[in-house]
């Protein structure tokens, strides 16, 4: 049997498709009107008409013939252009994208006939933006096999890989995988740790995925990688729905060598999930509802890491969403949507599935889920444009043990034991059920644009705006219900000329100022103030506007997230005191002195958020510098290329220094005499210290050879992708380095604890070809099969040579200052390296997808459809990943800190020790 996935979809579509959402996530229709002679012609009256707009908008055209019609939603425009003495003319089939601009130029002649002048439009040109972005419709997610949730969408994008520490997760031009943004409607709808998106839509219900990669506008922040957008479907004038039915089965799924070498057989379980959704006009052209909502239960089958044993996870889902939209008055439209999404996971790792080695470890969580946006558009006069949005997402995490008995506590490896990998994960669950976390946030956004027009200087479109953002994190991690405060204050000012002005530059920045506060008037940051300029440029080169050289720069700021800039509080920090154990020796877990605490007498290391963990007055989040330079080239309507270069630097690592200079603490908790520990002082690091560096080369293409055959090709060439640290792990978001940890201990080998090289991430090519041939007419009664391939072609990644808790040499014990014991001692350990990070290489491999899609008419525009998604449809089971685990040769030379040079290999070194060690049949 190969190892293919079949995904059975059907979906009836009731009279006319629906329109998209609108709010923030709103485009512009611009253009430049003419006379014959090439005056510009004042006084223009230019209207816009959609399917998915209420009513019509209109403009008219100023002193230079510009024209701005803005606030609309993504979707296909009719554009109508009259004044006295010229004949009217019409552009038809104007394509708007999401957030996008439309230009739409138009020439008029002088009256003399009646007849009105016709002319069908085209998709924007994405090489009209400064901005690397890839824009996925809804009707590409429909035809190609690709997943359907916003993460999967994007990994198609050049610039973004999904070689994530933790599921879920993307990492863009290089940055960490938690620091992205994902947008819904407008508003951020991510985890507030992790950076993943909250299951807060139906997938059948998003109309666009845009994912910004680089040269992002002013507009957007609180990331150092990029930006997922999100829009979905808000309502139209006439009623349209859908019923959508999934059907997949583990069955049909090829077990990988691994698991056949472990006797484990898929079971045959047929799962189903439901999609539906209805909306139209509560009164035309003033109020629209739309509603969707999803059911599914979903076994998936898993093995334990190093052990191989099955397990079956199953995830039952429930989402609903219902939004309103309604023009208040002429050009003035308000909308409200409230979303849920409520999450049972049975069977679930509670820590991770990559570290989870028995059953003992699996619990069942529960995640509520809940969000809640309205939003305003609004013309207010011929030149000023308003927006205000309001949101409040709710998401709370009850998952973990419920026993307190000390012998139901769980275990993790340690590593120091030959061939066995540090931090797995036995004997119990993690985190407590009984101790449920919060994480929550509110969001208020406005902006105002103004449209200057002067004769002698032209037409410019200023806009200023500003975002208050309030993430709150409360309990978690088994502590006590503690609360504390994200509060951040955005303003965001931008500018860019009219239509057709070669070379000017774009200018915008953010300003952004944070204050975080925890329970007991704790500051976590202390009003950090940043100003980040973007500014873009676009150049014609050959003055017929279809070869275009862009230019841009720009300064990001990384998200504040709490468990990073909340080391100085209990919320998600508990107090840690790790001993070693001086019992009598044993084994098993059966073995009684292993639990009792009296055996645990020594020290080893200890740390309390409030008593010595400390954050530097004048903390803020890493910025990223980006430069980018791309050169485009349309080819006569049917298409375009563009290749862009990409540079990226960090700065200002958030790390936690632990030195003598910051002074020492005896701390003393319930009654516990712990002892003296050194003070730990959160603050930035310099860019030399901790360093990241990004360069890429990203090629797109789009090309539709005919009108029933369109191809697509995103590379991304990896130039360097480099640093000394990754900033994460599994399950740990935003971790800091050793570095500034016991300089005078630690610091002359900083080379072995701390090396520069490749980062985790690193991928050096990655290609996505991929297209649609339609056979058949859509409307005749023999329907239309859509055959859609794509070909995923990765390049190894790359993995570092480490063994996990060494203890240090003599020598270094020997130049201890005069730190206290419970923070160096004999058995003070850490993660030492054998050559630079990212020595070694993984296989690369490639793998080709399919999907066949039928529909045919049956009334109207009522169109049941069948789709079958065919994944790795080769049947490549390379080994594309394998342990690496090494412990040190104690045996061998030493370095002149007397750590171990060689290493000796675990017993699985090189073998597949995790399924996802094989190409994974859906990205």
């Amino acid at each position: 049997m190969k190892r293919l996935f079949g995904l059975v979809t059907c979906a009836l579509l009731v009279v006319a498709a629906t329109a998209l959402a609108q709010g923030v996530q709103t485009g512009t229709i611009t253009g430049i009107v003419q006379s014959s002679d090439g005056l510009s012609l004042p006084g223009v009256t230019v209207t816009a008409s959609s399917p998915s707009l209420q009513g019509q908008r209109t403009a008219v055209t100023d002193v230079n013939g510009v024209f701005f019609i803005k606030g609309l939603p993504a979707g296909t425009y009719s554009v109508r252009f009259e004044i006295p003495s010229f004949q009217t003319a019409t552009s038809d089939s104007v394509v708007l994208p999401l957030g996008g601009v439309a230009e739409v130029n138009q020439t008029l002649l002088v009256a003399g006939r009646t007849e009105t002048v016709n002319v069908v439009g085209e998709a924007p040109s994405p090489l009209v933006s400064v901005t690397t972005n890839r824009a996925v419709t809804k009707a590409e997610v429909d035809a190609l096999p690709i997943g359907r949730r916003p993460q999967d969408i994007a990994e198609l994008t050049p610039g973004l890989t999904n070689n994530t520490p933790n599921a879920s997760q993307v990492t863009i031009a290089g940055s960490t995988a938690y620091d992205n943004v994902f947008m819904l409607n407008g508003v951020d709808i991510n985890d507030n740790v992790f950076g993943t998106p909250n299951g807060l839509y139906t997938e059948d219900a998003i109309q666009e995925v845009n994912v910004l990669t680089g040269g992002i506008s002013a507009e957007w922040g609180r990331f150092a990688g990029g930006v997922i957008n999100i829009v979905t479907k808000s309502g139209g004038n006439s009623f349209s729905g859908s019923f959508r039915e999934n059907f997949s089965n583990p069955k049909w799924i090829d077990e990988t060598p691994r698991e056949r070498a472990n006797n484990v057989v898929h079971q045959d379980v047929l799962s189903k999930y439901h999609e539906g959704t209805f909306g139209g006009p509560i009164k035309i052209d003033r109020l629209w509802f739309f509603s969707a909502g999803r059911y599914q239960r979903d076994p998936t089958p898993n093995t334990f890491v190093q052990t191989g044993g099955s397990y079956t996870r199953v995830d039952t889902t429930k989402r609903g969403e219902l939004k309103l939209t309604g023009t208040v008055a002429p050009n003035q439209t308000l909308s409200g949507d409230f979303t849920t999404n409520s999450v049972t996971q049975k069977d679930r790792p509670s820590l991770n599935s990559t570290l989870s080695l028995d059953p003992s470890v699996l619990v069942t969580g529960k995640f509520p889920n809940t969000l809640f946006v309205t939003t305003y558009n609004g013309v207010l006069s011929q030149k000023f444009f308003a927006t205000l949005q309001y949101s409040q997402k709710k998401q709370q995490l009850q998952s973990g043990g419920s026993k307190t008995e000390i012998t139901a506590s769980p275990f993790r490896t340690r590593g120091v034991v030959a061939g066995v990998p540090p931090s797995l994960h036995y004997a119990a669950p993690f985190f407590s059920a009984l101790d449920p976390e919060d994480r929550n946030n509110k969001q208020f956004t406005g902006s105002v644009s103004y449209t200057l027009s002067r004769k002698r200087t032209g037409t410019h479109d200023l806009k200023g705006g500003g975002e208050l953002y309030r993430a709150t994190n409360r309990g978690g991690n088994s502590q006590s219900a503690t609360d504390y405060v994200f509060q951040s204050d955005y303003l965001v000012v931008s500018g860019k000329p009219a239509v057709d002005a070669d070379g000017v530059p774009v200018p915008g920045a953010r300003f952004e100022n944070v204050h975080g506060k925890a329970t007991g008037d704790l500051l976590t940051v202390d009003n950090t103030r940043k100003l980040m300029p973007r500014l873009g440029a676009t150049y014609d080169l050959m003055g017929d506007g279809r070869t275009t050289l862009q230019a841009t720069y720009g300064h990001y700021s990384g998200k504040y997230s709490e468990n990073q800039y909340g080391h100085n509080t209990d919320v998600a920090n508990p107090s840690r005191v790790t001993y070693g154990y001086t019992g009598p020796a044993g084994q098993g877990r059966d073995f009684a002195p292993g639990f009792d605490l009296r055996n645990y007498a020594t020290i080893i290391s200890a740390a309390f958020p409030t008593a010595n963990i400390f954050v530097a007055p004048d903390v803020h989040s890493p910025t990223t510098r980006e430069f980018t330079l791309g050169l485009g080239r349309e080819f006569g309507g049917k298409g375009y290329a563009k290749a862009t270069y990409q540079f990226r630097k960090w700065y200002g690592f958030l790390e936690d220094f632990i030195q003598l200079s910051n002074g020492v603490v005896n701390v003393n908790r319930n009654g516990a005499d712990v002892g003296d520990l050194t003070k730990v002082i959160y603050g930035n690091a310099a860019a030399d210290d901790i360093d990241r560096r990004y360069q890429a080369m990203i090629l797109q293409t789009n090309y539709r050879a005919r009108s029933n055959i369109r191809l697509n090709g995103e590379y991304t060439l990896q130039i360097q992708n480099d640093g000394n640290f990754d900033g994460e792990a599994a399950n740990q978001p935003g971790i800091p380095s050793i570095f500034g940890d016991y300089p005078e201990i630690l610091g002359p080998a900083i080379d072995r604890y701390l090396p520069e090289g490749r980062l985790a991430d690193y991928q050096r090519h990655k290609l996505r070809v991929y297209g649609t041939y339609s056979v058949g007419d859509g409307m005749t009664r023999f329907g239309t099969l859509d055959v859609s391939p794509i070909w995923r072609v990765n390049s190894g990644q790359t993995y570092s040579i480490f063994a996990e808790g060494v203890p240090l040499s003599a020598i270094e014990l020997a130049r201890n200052p005069g730190y206290p014991a419970n923070d160096i001692n004999v058995n003070t350990s850490e993660r030492l390296f054998f050559g630079s990070r990212g020595v070694g290489n993984y296989k690369g491999y490639g793998l080709l997808d399919l999907a066949l899609t039928y529909g045919i008419p049956v009334w109207k525009s009522a169109k049941p459809w069948v789709k079958v998604e065919f994944y790795n449809l080769l049947n490549n089971q390379k080994l594309i990943a394998w342990d690496k685990t090494v412990t040190p040769d104690n045996n061998g030379p030493k370095d002149a800190n007397g750590l171990p040079l060689n290493y000796v290999q675990g017993p699985r070194f090189g073998q597949a020790v995790n399924d996802n060690q094989f190409p994974q049949p859906i990205p």
